[in-house]
């Protein structure tokens, strides 16, 4: 795997759950539940149907035994609550109250032992419903109002400062924060941001611009870095980190998941601002969505913020957040990387495939997206790469050395031999010892097994069908060479295959096998050869039957075949000692020679297949008939007719066609597969449906027979 560098590089290790990181203790920003960091002890409470952000109750359960701490419950129209806070460690834990009609206060607790500390009142009834959280330090308390926010010594139960809005109108207080050193008070409002000086009430920084409106989504809960110099916020479609010496957005992301609430956190100190998760609510993702966010569902992602991307994907929305935290916190931690080390360590004690798993394993680990940012992770990663390859090579030599090519296909097909990612290994190293092997093997089969590897370059798998034709075994049948051809037509090397193929339809010196051949292998060089060879002996058959019809079953047959006018001369000398008797007059034989044209011209309607072998044959015996008996009176009529002028247009259309046909199958050298088709569908149809020589006829149905029998036996 490919180690890529970030803009900044820590050069020492660093462990992230040290309690001082204000670690993010609620679940999509939810009022009505939260958690300490540990994510042991949870607050949390039913919403209402009519108001969502408040509840008749609220619970605290220790979530590792199951027990209910401390439960309060109001009846209908006795009171609710809302915004509800846990501390860090889960000592204390609080949550806003209203009973009707009194007003209402926000109760601080002790959780062991279970004991009520404050009751903090509300200065205008309602107005203190917009925010509760514990400091890091669990010392102080933030309250916020849509206008005030007020800042709590936990311990007494005082308020120390309580400070008012001070821009302009509009501007409502949306989030805020106690920094972890306790003595700043940062809050993100409307179309603004303040820091105060929580000792002396001193506003620090005041930021405020019309024309920007983040707080128009609702900003997430604010979370600084160890040393409170940044912090990060949230909000519906993204997410924001700001410096609070300075005021300035150091960086901002805009409108990655819409739709969705987006929760972010540091993970790590000012040293690596690059990391936060990112967790989904369970809402609608499109597919721009999943494009911005590289994840197409919802859940705990780890980001990086200066390559603007998903490191890796850490849980499911619905996972206990602290738990993923802790992974994230434990896979770049020190006590990892000597785990990891200690693993890599053990490597050398083992040998071959066992070896092997092990590498694969540890890179798998090693190469996981949120560890590479360590160094030591890093250095052990390369090692690990290194290694792997080193024994992967010696398992080729190995392979090659006692001809066992299974062995190295098994292991590649495993991810065995070498980082996935580094297929130039497998390309360049692993498939040309396979190949050599089956090479000098001969081995046909393991050759076309070799074909169906993944990743398999065109080159190789040239070199592999080469070998495959040199090697062929002699026994394969025609239509297991035939399959052969089909499957890797597009390579020269097929060529050898095809010829072999021809030389064994030439053998069999069959009409059928000719026909075989031109059928299947219709854009090979010798499909042209198998065709003028099948018009050839199909021409002899119908020369040893010697009858006008079977030289009219050629001719209906084979119309483009050279051969086609030959018959059509030998079919006429036979009609005109047919029809010269001068024991009939003329008249008679003119009309005994005129019904038989009409008939066939009939049989040629009645056909779907090509007509052109029956005008042939009609125009013959047309000119028979006018040469013959020009004056009696059937021919005299017959030439006046329109079914005359009908035909003699027809068949001069038939001819141009005809002439075009021959001249294309003369220059092509190849595609010959439309002639080829329409030669087969009118042999077939015409001998199968309408042959007139019954002799001719039968010869050829005993080729085909003997040819399928042939190729069957070959199986």
């Amino acid at each position: 795997m490919r180690i890529t560098s970030l803009l900044v590089l820590l050069s020492t290790l660093f462990i992230l759950s040290s309690p001082q990181v204000n670690a993010t203790r609620i679940h999509y920003q939810d009022v009505l539940k939260q958690m300490d960091n540990s994510g042991r002890y949870l607050i949390t409470g039913n919403e209402r149907a009519r108001h969502s952000s408040s509840a008749n109750g609220v619970s605290v359960i220790d979530n590792h035994t199951g027990k209910q701490i401390f439960h309060e419950e109001y009846g209908k129209n006795e009171g609710r609550v809302f915004n509800f806070a846990m501390s860090a460690s889960g000592k204390y834990f609080g949550y806003w109250a209203e009973k009707y009609p009194r007003k209402g206060f926000f109760y601080v607790y002790q959780r062991s032992p279970l004991k009520l500390l404050h009751k903090i009142p509300s200065p205008n009834s309602w107005d203190w419903d917009r925010g509760a959280e514990f400091s890091v330090s669990e010392k102080r308390l933030y309250l916020q109002s849509y206008t005030n926010s007020l800042v709590v010594d936990v311990d007494s139960g005082k308020t120390l400062q309580l400070f008012k809005r001070v821009t302009p109108s509009h501007d409502d207080f949306k989030v805020g924060a106690i920094t972890p050193d306790d003595q700043k008070l940062v809050v993100s409002r409307e179309k603004s941001f303040n820091v105060w000086d929580i000792s002396t009430g001193k506003l620090l920084l005041n930021t405020f611009d019309r024309k920007n409106s983040f707080g128009r989504h609702g900003w997430g809960p604010i979370r600084f870095n160890k040393t409170g110099t940044h912090y990060l916020s949230a909000w519906a479609g993204g997410f924001v980190m700001v410096n609070i010496e300075t005021g300035k957005i150091t960086y901002v992301l805009e409108d990655l998941a819409s739709h969705s609430d987006i929760m972010a956190d540091f993970i790590a100190d000012e040293r690596l601002p690059l990391v936060t998760f990112i967790s989904g609510r369970a809402g609608y993702h499109d597919e721009a969505d999943a494009q911005r966010l590289k994840a197409p569902t919802s859940g705990i992602y780890l980001y990086d913020i200066v390559k603007k991307k998903v490191v890796s994907r850490l849980g499911d929305k619905d996972d206990n957040y602290q738990e993923a935290r802790k992974k994230a916190d434990y896979l770049v931690s020190e006590e990892r990387v000597e785990e990891l080390q200690a693993q890599y360590a053990q490597l050398n004690n083992l040998q071959g495939k066992e070896q092997l798993e092990q590498y694969a394993l540890l890179f798998t680990a090693l190469s996981n997206g949120n560890t590479t940012y360590v160094t030591a992770i890093n250095t052990l990663l390369a090692q690990t790469q290194k290694g792997w390859l080193k024994a992967s090579t010696e398992q080729v030599a190995l392979a090659q050395k006692t001809g066992n090519a299974q062995h190295l296909i098994t292991l590649a097909e495993q991810h065995l031999l070498e980082p996935q990612s580094e297929i130039s290994f497998y390309q360049r190293k692993v498939l040309p010892a396979i190949l050599a092997i089956y090479q000098q093997q001969k081995d046909y089969q393991g050759l076309l097994a070799m074909l169906t590897l993944a990743n398999l370059p065109a080159t190789i798998a040239d070199s592999v069908i080469s070998s495959a034709v040199k090697y062929m075994p002699e026994s394969l049948s025609l239509n297991e060479r035939l399959e052969f051809v089909n499957k890797f037509a597009d390579n020269p090397a097929t060529e050898n295959v095809i010829a072999d193929i021809y030389k064994e339809v030439e053998k069999a010196e069959s009409i059928a096998a000719y026909l075989w051949f031109s059928e299947n292998l219709p854009d090979s060089k010798q499909a042209k050869a198998a065709i003028r060879n099948m018009h050839q002996l199909a021409f002899e058959l119908a020369e040893s039957v010697d009858t006008v019809a079977a030289y009219n079953d050629f001719i209906i047959a084979y119309p483009w075949a050279t051969q086609a006018q030959e018959a059509n001369e030998l079919a006429r000398a036979l009609e005109n000692d047919e029809y010269s008797s001068f024991f009939s007059s003329d008249d008679e034989l003119s009309r005994r020679l005129l019904v038989r044209s009409k008939q066939i011209a009939r049989k040629a309607k009645q056909q779907s297949y090509d007509t052109v072998g029956y005008l042939l044959i009609i125009e013959r015996m047309n000119t028979l008939l006018q040469d013959n008996f020009p004056g009696a009176e059937a021919t005299l009529r017959y030439l006046e007719s329109e079914e005359f002028k009908d035909f003699h247009r027809d068949f001069n259309r038939a001819m141009k066609s005809l002439e075009t046909r021959l001249d294309d199958i003369n220059k092509s050298v190849g595609k010959l597969n439309s002639f080829i088709q329409r030669q087969s569908d009118t042999m077939n149809a015409h001998f199968d449906k309408a042959a007139q020589d019954r002799e001719m006829a039968s010869e050829l149905t005993r080729q085909h027979r003997l040819w399928e029998r042939y190729l069957q036996k070959q199986e």
